[in-house]
């Protein structure tokens, strides 16, 4: 018989262990000859690219789509694996629209240098973030929807943030359309030139630094890792109680 104290121990264990990593995936593509979501969601929509094994290639413009991807378009995380041949013709490039293309504003590089346009937050001097031509590149970025705050990481480190207090980064149309490596019809020298995106993963709330930088490491569930150490606990108050 387990006892009660052993027992609630173990409840407020795992009750610890759900609360610890608050941001859920929701979306894993891979792009393995499809645009499904590995995880059973909404499917990408692709917008006259390639499908490969393992990748999407896009020429000028011909980006991704991805519909009612979130409950909440004010507060997520999304990780970007992607390797790019050109800056464009004119060196700026929209990675991320939020707005459906019903504004300018979105995640945007200058000559490989990222900034988020119109934020004076995360601009040319603010942002260490830069992408490398012909180099696999993870960008990810997150939004907090109770503090607002943006942050934007490359490969791991922190490029800049920004208070996002005029919901600029908040997905806001209906249905919550994102619209990656692809612009408006009038973004002009914002249209994306060519490259490849080789994964693309959502999560439901903000990652925190520690989890941006391990993100591609796959440790042991801290739900299951706290179960075993309680159910071990529960072995040795066994034992002590038979002796």
């Amino acid at each position: 018989m387990i006892h009660t104290r052993t027992t609630s121990a173990l409840v407020l264990l795992l009750s610890c262990a759900t609360s610890a990593n608050a941001a859920v995936l929701l979306h894993d593509y891979q792009f393995n000859g499809n645009l499904e979501d590995s995880l059973g969601g909404p499917a990408l929509v692709a917008d006259g690219g390639t499908l490969g094994t393992g990748s999407y290639a896009f020429d000028n413009n011909h980006g991704l789509t991805l519909s009612d991807g979130l409950m909440d378009g004010g507060s997520y995380s999304i990780a970007m694996n992607f390797n790019r041949s050109t800056y464009g013709t004119y060196g700026t490039q929209k990675y991320v629209d939020f707005k459906n293309f019903s504004t300018n504003y979105g995640l945007v590089t200058s000559y490989g240098t990222v900034f988020f346009y119109p934020s004076s937050g995360l601009s040319y001097g603010a942002s260490n973030g830069r992408i490398e031509l012909n180099t696999d590149t993870e960008m990810v970025f997150t939004r907090d929807g109770n503090t607002k705050e943006f942050s934007l990481y490359v490969d791991g480190k922190k490029a800049g943030s920004f208070i996002d207090n005029q919901s600029y980064a908040v997905f806001s149309s209906e249905h919550k359309v994102m619209h990656f490596f692809e612009d408006d019809p009038w973004g002009g020298d914002y249209h994306p030139g060519p490259g490849t995106v080789n994964s693309l993963r959502i999560w439901d709330g903000a990652l925190s630094a520690t989890e941006v930088a391990n993100i591609n490491a796959v440790p042991l569930p801290g739900a299951f890792w706290l179960l075993g150490s309680a159910l071990a606990g529960m072995g040795l108050l066994g034992k002590r109680r038979a002796a």
